[in-house]
């Protein structure tokens, strides 16, 4: 390799400074980039999290309200304890269901961002380690 080679060391040092650059610039771009999607996933669960309380409280508010209308002691269909335990589990459900609504959020996101780092990395030899994924996925 450098036997017979006639160049010169100034032109492997530029070969290796390059090198360490686009590494730098990996680097970075994959630091950045993680940065940002954990800035924005915690917003959105901050956010969200915040929509799911407020509806799970006024799902409760309306529950309430519609229990106090009826007389509980009358009512042979539901007891007292059966009214609680359907607006808790009810109520758990909506909560629960802000933080699928985050996920299915943030997927395209994560895709795009993964498929963009993979191409800068290896250009357009990923696609060949994608479609194997598709594949066995």
């Amino acid at each position: 390799f450098f036997l017979n080679d006639t160049a010169t060391p100034e032109i492997y040092t530029e070969q290796i400074v390059g090198s360490v650059r686009c590494v730098q610039e990996t680097v970075g771009a994959v630091f950045f980039s993680k940065l940002f999607i954990t800035v924005i996933w915690g917003q959105t669960q901050f956010r969200l999290r915040q929509l799911g309380i407020g509806m799970t409280a006024s799902l409760n508010v309306i529950i309430y309200q519609k229990a106090f209308k009826f007389s509980i002691l009358n009512n042979k269909k539901f007891s007292v304890g059966q009214l609680v335990n359907i607006m808790q589990v009810d109520s758990g459900r909506i909560y629960n269901m802000t933080d699928q609504i985050s996920g299915a959020l943030f997927l395209p996101i994560r895709l795009v961002v993964g498929i963009l780092l993979m191409y800068q990395l290896v250009e357009l030899h990923f696609i060949s380690g994608l479609i194997i994924m598709l594949v066995l996925g």
